[in-house]
């Protein structure tokens, strides 16, 4: 009567390989919810033009140019006040902007700026009657709460827009992990 029958030890090892499998379905979950959960980047996304209908410009001095009206502002990174976008995350952005004027002879230069420091830039002179536009864009990696936005230059720089949105300035958080990861 001490020994266990073979059906008692038989129940016994089927309980334990329900238990076990209840334990394994369960770690996968929790690893599966960890790998995304890790993977998980907020989105971050913006696009504006000037909202103007006329022209900024010519200036003296160097401006900040002010993208008032806002077609997307995915995680509101993007201030429409200030005309500033501010890293929410660390990680790998890219921004474009386009600068368009119309008129005699003027001149259009404006750059796209880092924490005040020029990173590419655009540059249109006119002559005779000519409505042109000019884009760039660049990629590169932002801490949190590094700035970036579009000035126009002084000397006499206009910029020009009406309700077609001919200028622009736009950004967004790619999401490459191992590009984080390496910190390039």
């Amino acid at each position: 009567g001490c020994e266990p029958t073979i059906h008692t030890v038989m129940r016994e090892l089927g309980a334990m390989e329900e238990r076990l499998g209840a334990t394994v379905r369960s770690l996968e979950v929790k690893l599966m919810l960890s790998c995304h959960l890790k993977s998980y980047r907020p989105q971050v996304a913006f696009s504006a033009t000037l909202g103007i209908s006329g022209t900024i410009g010519p200036v003296s001095n160097e401006i900040t140019l002010v993208f008032r009206h806002v077609l997307s502002n995915v995680g509101n990174a993007y201030n429409p006040t200030t005309g500033i976008f501010s890293a929410p995350v660390r990680g790998l952005y890219h921004f474009t902007f386009t600068a368009f004027d119309w008129g005699w002879s003027t001149m259009t230069g404006a750059s796209l700026r880092r924490n005040g420091q020029t990173m590419v830039s655009v540059y249109d002179e006119k002559e005779g009657r000519s409505s042109e536009s000019s884009s760039n864009s660049a990629t590169f990696l932002l801490q949190v709460g590094e700035q970036v936005y579009v000035a126009l230059w002084g000397n006499g720089n206009r910029i020009s827009d009406n309700g077609n949105h001919y200028s622009s300035f736009n950004g967004f958080l790619h999401v490459l992990e191992a590009a984080l990861q390496s910190g390039h």
